[in-house]
């Protein structure tokens, strides 16, 4: 079985995925699906340091506003595979005339294998998180896992 080597921030961060998903939960337009990859998260999660072997999901939330002249994208989202947890939070703006730009506000990477990525801010991702949902964000979960329990 393989270890993450967590640190403090890779806990807030896991503790901040964690509830996002106990939130999401809440949803009153989950389908069953979604209530089934979320608890397959939720397991791998808590299961933390220890890998999960067979898990393979994404769940986040997806805001989109706008036409096709003006629009804007934000997600946040946590990847949960056997050898990595990463969660991202990304940020989109199309304007018909001046174009697109594509912005990677968090992109933290964590892998049993040791190699970490640590590129922004964690401790306002819970905020960005209840704004996107206050906004009208979608619930987005793809569960693809195979978990012999």
């Amino acid at each position: 079985m393989e270890i993450f080597k967590l640190k403090d921030e890779d806990y807030f961060l896991i503790e901040t995925a964690t509830k996002t998903a106990r939130r999401l939960l809440r949803n009153p337009n989950i389908t069953p699906r979604q209530i089934i990859g979320l608890g397959n998260a939720l397991y791998a999660m808590e299961r933390l340091p220890e890998s999960t072997h067979g898990v393979n999901i994404k769940f986040g939330i997806v805001y989109d506003l706008g036409n096709t002249f003006l629009n804007e994208k934000r997600n946040v989202v946590f990847n949960i595979y056997e050898d990595k947890f990463c969660a991202s939070m990304n940020r989109s703006t199309y304007d018909r005339e001046g174009g697109s730009v594509d912005l990677t506000e968090l992109n933290w990477n964590i892998c049993t294998d040791g190699h970490v990525e640590e590129y922004g801010d964690i401790y306002y991702l819970e905020d960005h998180i209840k704004e996107l949902l206050n906004l009208g964000g979608e619930l987005y979960v793809d569960d693809d896992s195979h978990i012999e329990y």
